[in-house]
């Protein structure tokens, strides 16, 4: 046996070579006194690397040599390490609602790490959505626009606190003043909210704006009238008709309510004074003919009537009128040779006759 190892380092040292490969690589090693056998390998790592037992921090080359008491061979291990620091840098986003980064969408906030080489800080805010109520009156202006009638459509965009988008809607509500005008026509006073008004005037009282948020003001015109008395006096012949009744006699006592113009009661009291009509007879003898009152008489007639209203010299001073009848007696007058001779009534028509013609002659103006 130790002739074979002196075989083998005398070949070494005439040249010989003992060749041994790594990575596609080779190197040499002179023949030692003993046998040697080993390797050399390349490495380039992150940070560290643990090698036959051994952490290595730094870049280098290290050797390892282990003796085979079996046998008697060195065993040599050579490694040639190349150490790389692993990058750590920190992406820090803020983004609004949602963001994507390395094919991967993210909704919330989160702190993912790659491979210890980027290292992703996520902060993931949120859009915001408010709704504006408002109530007005009449008119309202937002955000530069002036509305005048109620709407629940217009939005906002500004951005939130967080760098978002934040979306607002108005919902508006409009109302109106209402004012109102009254014309009213009373009779002795009028109660308007609560109060009572015995004169004339223009009044006015606010709205309640409990039922009424924008207000407005009522507006009254008032007219106040009051009741009177009327005496109506009426002399009539004969009879007379006054709100459906007919009156012969003369009476004081009817009374009829009416309204007047303001609307309160006008009463009306009849004071009547009922005359009466009077008939008078004429009697006349006439011969021929006779003309009474515009009218020429040929026969005799007791029909003839005449009537007319009495006069301030008549024997009744009121407006009655006077009937007349006249029963006319006519004689023809006949010839002969000798004085015509008049025609005398009969003795018993003088008298009468007489007071007659005093009556007529009274009678006429």
């Amino acid at each position: 046996m130790k002739r074979l190892y002196g075989i083998i380092c005398l070949l070494l040292l005439v040249g010989s070579v003992f060749e041994t490969r790594a990575e596609g690589r080779s190197f040499l090693l002179p023949m030692m006194e003993n046998e040697v056998v080993g390797s050399d390998t390349t490495i380039a790592a992150c940070d560290s690397l643990v090698w036959r037992g051994r952490t290595l921090t730094t870049s280098g080359r290290y050797t390892d040599t282990v003796f085979s008491v079996t046998t008697g061979v060195d065993s040599v291990y050579v490694l040639n390490l190349t150490l790389g620091r692993s990058t750590s840098s920190i992406v820090e986003m803020t983004v609004c609602d949602s963001y994507t980064w390395d094919g991967v969408t993210y909704i919330e906030s989160t702190d993912a790490g790659c491979d210890s080489t980027v290292h992703l800080h996520l902060t993931v805010n949120h859009s915001t959505m408010a709704v504006d109520e408002v109530t007005a009156c009449d008119s309202y202006e937002w955000h530069g626009t002036t509305y005048t009638e109620s709407t629940v459509y217009p939005l906002y965009i500004e951005t939130n606190a967080a760098g978002c988008d934040s979306v607002i809607a108005l919902h508006l509500t409009l109302g109106h003043r209402v004012d109102s005008s009254f014309t009213v026509v009373a009779c002795g006073q009028y109660t308007w909210h609560d109060t009572t008004f015995t004169t004339s005037g223009t009044y006015l009282h606010a709205r309640d704006t409990l039922l009424y948020p924008c207000g407005g003001v009522d507006t009254l015109h008032l007219t106040i009238g009051t009741a009177d008395t009327t005496l109506l006096e009426v002399e009539i012949c004969d009879s007379y008709t006054w709100d459906g009744v007919t009156y012969i006699e003369s009476t004081d006592e009817p009374v009829m309510v009416l309204q007047n113009a303001a609307g309160c009661d006008s009463t009306v009291h009849l004071h009547l004074t009922v005359n009466y009509s009077s008939a008078q007879v004429e009697e006349v003898h006439a011969c021929d003919s006779h003309w009474w009152h515009g009218t020429r008489y040929t026969e005799s007639t007791d029909s003839a009537r005449i009537k007319r209203a009495a006069t301030a010299s008549s024997a009744s001073t009121s407006p009655s009128a006077i009937v007349r009848t006249a029963p006319f007696t006519l004689r023809r007058a006949t010839a002969s040779f000798g004085m015509a001779q008049p025609i005398s009534p009969p003795p018993t028509v003088l008298p009468l006759l007489r007071r007659m013609l005093r009556d007529v002659t009274a009678l006429l103006p």
